[in-house]
């Protein structure tokens, strides 16, 4: 009964009306699967802390799952794919007859440390040198810094009066 516009799905494969004096014909059916295409196109590289997207996918028949080779990197959530981390992941999109699978690259979000002015008093001790991040994603904050940036001048207590720069 499938047509060229069925749609996916299994059908049955029905024989009938062959004639011969010597045999008793017996029938068995058969079945025709209807399969939907799959396309998957390649996934754009990302920025950590890139906003969750829709991986692209297209099917003609059946719903399409997506799953991550590299939760490290990236996760589905409700069919979209949610950067975790730097590095790459394959993505694999499943329409539940075909699959197709494609690469996500994720690249480092540009992080800046700038070393904060201070003052001081001519004679005496350099303040504490304090440095201000900016640029953190996913809400993050200088606590998952692994190695802090090391802040330093060229001042001393002796240093006459002027201004210095703090690296």
């Amino acid at each position: 009964p499938a047509t060229t516009g069925s749609p996916v799905g299994t059908y049955p494969i029905t024989a009938s009306g062959a004639a011969d004096a010597n045999y008793i014909i017996s029938y068995v059916q058969g079945t025709l699967t209807v399969t939907g295409s799959l396309t998957f196109n390649a996934i754009a590289s990302k920025v950590y802390g890139s906003a969750d997207f829709n991986p692209g996918a297209t099917s003609t028949g059946g719903s399409i799952t997506y799953t991550s080779g590299n939760t490290a990197v990236a996760t589905i959530i409700s069919g979209n794919i949610h950067v975790v981390g730097v590095g790459t992941s394959t993505i694999t999109a499943n329409n539940g007859t075909s699959s197709l699978q494609q690469t996500l690259t994720v690249t480092p979000a540009g992080l800046t440390a700038t070393a904060n002015n201070q003052s001081k008093t001519y004679g005496s001790a350099n303040p504490s040198l304090t440095i201000s991040y900016s640029g953190f994603a996913n809400g993050e904050n200088n606590s998952v810094v692994t190695t802090p940036a090391t802040i330093t001048t060229t001042a001393t207590t002796a240093s006459p009066v002027g201004s210095y720069p703090i690296t």
